[in-house]
């Protein structure tokens, strides 16, 4: 028999599509679309971090009168970690299959 992905099994609208590989961290068996979903939000999730320390640091510099190039690099790189976990997200939701 073949196994069916894993994704949303507790749900109301599980997963249809067949299994074809193994979650690295879960062991789960998952369609190539669900387990491509998984690292795209691991990656994003990443970004994200990465987007809310530079906010931080921004605003901390900010708050101490920094200025100039510092703070330029520092907003510059903000946006690129949003626009990256930004583009993860709209990947994540484009081959997210449908279920049920």
């Amino acid at each position: 028999m073949t196994e069916i992905c894993h994704a949303g099994r507790a749900t109301a609208k599980p997963c249809t599509n067949t299994a074809e590989v193994e979650h690295a961290k879960s062991g789960a068996p998952l369609c190539a679309s669900h387990a491509r979903v998984l690292e795209l939000g691991e990656e994003a999730g990443a970004w994200l971090v990465v987007e809310s320390l530079l906010v931080e640091a921004i605003t901390q510099a900010m708050e101490a009168g920094l200025g100039g190039d510092p703070l330029s690099l520092l907003t510059r790189a903000r946006l690129q970690a949003a626009e990256e976990a930004h583009s993860l997200e709209v990947e994540m939701t484009s081959i997210t299959p449908e279920r049920g």
